[in-house]
């Protein structure tokens, strides 16, 4: 049934495509009307195109010959396609949460802690999209299933790693080799280890309030006039709108820790907010951060570090938030803030003492 269906469809998509390729022919006629007419029918012949198929569409007619016929064809398919609606699932029409649910942050190990913040951008985000044939040389990376514009978890390691690094913290840094594992050319197997830092995956709210276009427009080198077969390009983004916020969360989780502890977290953590800081409101995330894509504003929505501590400190912070005679286990301690320059200069594990733990 499935392939029966897929045969229909693609046969009605090559009947559509045998359509807009006669009927570019009468874009040439000198009789107005006929052009004219010729036009219209294109328009509506490419906007039923672009409900079955227009990557395959626009991709046949970009592989013939770069002739006249051919470039008004494609992008008489690129304009409709880039007026569609775009469909999105009823349960998805505010994005996919990352914030993970603060009750079972107890499973952590001691001195975990996550991260997570909402967040708006300040300029466009750029990304590549591993789709392997679409009409758009950019597309923006969505998600598999939902296709909601989505930010890889590896994309915002490589970018936080980046940031540091102008920051002045090399590869070879003890925190950065704490906070991202050990780098690849390493070959000595004792000193291979995964990262601290385990971050999560960001989703924007909507497909129709994300999604926006920049353009292009190569020019020739020699003449510096507009190169009219190279251009213009079209680069899908997600927009710096109002309201298009999407979620930042990452967990720092010391699988194995000494006595030292208590040390290397103030450091990591102080390295990290530094990198975020850095990273949202100045270098950026994404594609072409150079010229100024991918930044955020400094301003969060429910910023908050949920720090996990064993119950003996818990009680000398607050005891009355421990039970007594209770066996040792761990707490969460949030810890808010509303922008990023205020978490820049947030302190991790102020005044507490661990001695009496032994660590």
């Amino acid at each position: 049934m499935i392939h029966d269906y897929a045969a229909f469809q693609y046969s009605q998509l090559q009947d559509l495509v045998e359509k807009l390729d006669r009927t570019s022919k009468n874009l040439d006629s000198r009789n107005k009307k006929i052009k004219k007419e010729a036009e219209k029918l294109i328009e509506k012949i490419a906007s039923k195109t672009i409900s079955i198929d227009p990557h395959t569409a626009y991709l046949w007619f970009a592989a013939q010959t770069d002739t006249e016929h051919n470039q008004k064809l494609t992008s008489a398919i690129r304009e409709q396609w880039t007026k569609r609606t775009p469909h999105q699932h009823l349960d998805q029409q505010h994005g996919i949460r990352t914030i993970p649910d603060r009750d079972k942050l107890d499973l952590l190990p001691p001195f975990s802690f996550v991260l997570s913040f909402g967040f708006e951008l300040r300029k466009p985000f750029l990304s590549k999209d591993d789709e392997a044939f679409h009409l758009l040389d950019n597309p923006v990376r969505k998600d598999k299933v939902f296709k909601t514009p989505v930010i890889a978890a590896s994309g915002w390691k490589g970018a936080l790693r980046y940031a540091l690094w102008q920051l002045g913290y090399p590869e070879d840094s003890p925190s950065v080799d704490r906070l991202f594992g050990n780098p690849r050319e390493c070959s000595q197997h004792e000193k291979l280890h995964a990262g601290r830092l385990q971050f999560f995956s960001t989703h924007f709210n909507s497909i129709e309030n994300s999604i926006g276009y920049e353009i292009i427009t190569p020019h020739d080198r020699e003449t510096g006039t507009v190169n009219s077969r190279q251009g213009p390009i079209l680069l899908e983004t997600i927009r710096a709108a109002e309201n298009n916020q999407a979620d930042f969360t990452l967990a720092y989780i010391p699988l194995f820790y000494d006595s030292n502890i208590y040390k290397e977290i103030v450091t990591d953590f102080h390295i990290l907010v530094r990198g975020i800081h850095a990273m949202m409101t100045v270098y950026g995330f994404g594609a072409k951060t150079s010229s100024g894509f991918g930044v955020a504003k400094d301003s969060v929505q429910k910023g908050s570090i949920s720090l996990v501590l064993p119950d003996p400190v818990m009680k000398e912070i607050n005891a009355t938030q421990a039970s007594e005679g209770s066996k040792a286990t761990v707490m969460v301690k949030p810890k808010p803030f509303s922008t990023l320059t205020e978490l820049s200069a947030t302190e991790i594990l102020p005044d507490l003492s661990f001695d009496k733990e032994g660590v």
